[in-house]
């Protein structure tokens, strides 16, 4: 086969790999260069009060800033996290969220959280505002004051796509293992709630950058 011809095989599995189902886009994303709407690409950090500590970054490199410092004095009052009918547009991402991190607690031998859903509303206009800053609030103090932060945040991901993405960026945080910065906040013994928040780039609703926090209290 000619060297042109055999790179023209390879893009073309590259190609059908990016638009593949989310599961295959997780397995072979790093390996192809998927991006964008074509296959999602995603970042983890977190931060504690001990300091920003580092990142692990997925396909397409680090996206957010790690400078400190969220900055404002914005308490969350004016980022309603309803669509407008009273409902929650990421309850089940919500729910995802709550789950996945008490299934790791368990595994990891240490108590549960509470649900602290009246954390949300806050959370939800935290991430928004980091997400428009294009940086981490790498507190303490966090705008809606928890004591650790873990954040994961994406592009190209459908809203269907959501659900298991938010799995998959708690499933690379938990698989650090001890001693990682991401594994160590999730599996605190000291930490008793747990809330998420989330945000939807409104440049690009249908695949734009997902950006979701997750904080410990």
């Amino acid at each position: 086969m000619s060297g042109s011809a055999l790179f023209g095989l390879l893009g073309s599995v590259a190609r059908q790999a990016c638009i593949a189902p989310l599961w295959a886009r997780i397995l072979v994303a790093p390996l192809v260069g998927c991006s964008g709407s074509g296959g999602g690409s995603w970042v983890i950090s977190q931060s504690s009060e001990g300091g920003g500590g580092g990142s692990s970054n997925g396909e397409g490199g680090s996206r957010g800033s790690t400078d400190g410092g969220g900055g404002g004095a914005w308490d969350g009052a004016s980022m309603p996290t309803d669509s407008g009918n009273g409902s929650d547009p990421y309850a089940a991402e919500r729910q995802k969220c709550f789950d996945v991190s008490n299934q790791f607690r368990m595994k990891a031998g240490v108590p549960a959280l509470v649900h602290a859903t009246d954390k949300e509303s806050c959370l939800d206009g935290q991430a928004r505002m980091e997400q428009q800053k294009n940086l981490i609030d790498y507190g303490p103090p966090w705008q809606c004051g928890a004591a650790r932060q873990n954040h994961g945040d994406g592009d190209g991901y459908l809203d269907s796509e959501l659900v298991d993405f938010v799995a998959m960026i708690l499933t690379e945080q938990f698989n650090e293992g001890p001693g990682g910065p991401h594994y160590d906040q999730m599996t605190d013994p000291n930490m008793t709630q747990v809330a998420c928040g989330f945000s939807r780039d409104p440049s690009d609703p249908v695949t734009g950058n997902f950006w979701f926090d997750t904080d410990f209290y």
